[in-house]
């Protein structure tokens, strides 16, 4: 009796630990990817999402430290959203994930405001909503 017992309580941990890893079913995804100049000021990413929406995005440095100050996320309809941050991401580090505007549609470019002491490489990640449609609106969920 008590082996059955503890073989439910491993069964039901398990099942919760896969119901866990498997809630979060969309990754991060390179949306691009810049070499940028020491002690720049800005610097452009341009981004091809073919029609992809993203509610989230991240960026992580490669070879040396960075402080970001500000960033522009512009969308193919012409919107474009600021970010005011100031974050500094470390060497093979990345930044906090950042939200975006839910119906914006797809991006078109990423702009960084940054200051950094030698050459690095900066890059764009981000992340899919999963879009249901309901009575032909879209709803969106995290």
């Amino acid at each position: 009796m008590r082996s059955i017992k503890l073989f439910s309580f491993f069964l039901f941990f398990l099942l919760l630990t896969f119901q866990i890893a498997s809630a979060d079913v969309t990754s991060w995804e390179l949306l691009g990817k810049k070499k940028v100049r020491k002690k720049g000021h800005s610097a452009v990413i341009n981004i091809n999402t073919q029609d992809k929406i993203f509610g989230k995005i991240k960026l992580s440095n490669g070879h040396f430290g960075i402080k970001l100050f500000k960033i522009d996320v512009h969308f193919a309809n012409g919107e474009k959203k600021r970010i005011e941050i100031q974050n500094y991401i470390a060497k093979g580090k990345e930044s906090e994930s950042i939200d975006l505007p839910l119906n914006s549609g797809s991006i078109s470019k990423v702009v960084i405001f940054f200051k950094s002491k030698k050459r690095t490489d900066v890059s764009v990640w981000g992340k899919q909503h999963i879009q249901q449609s309901v009575n032909s609106k879209k709803i969106w969920t995290p």
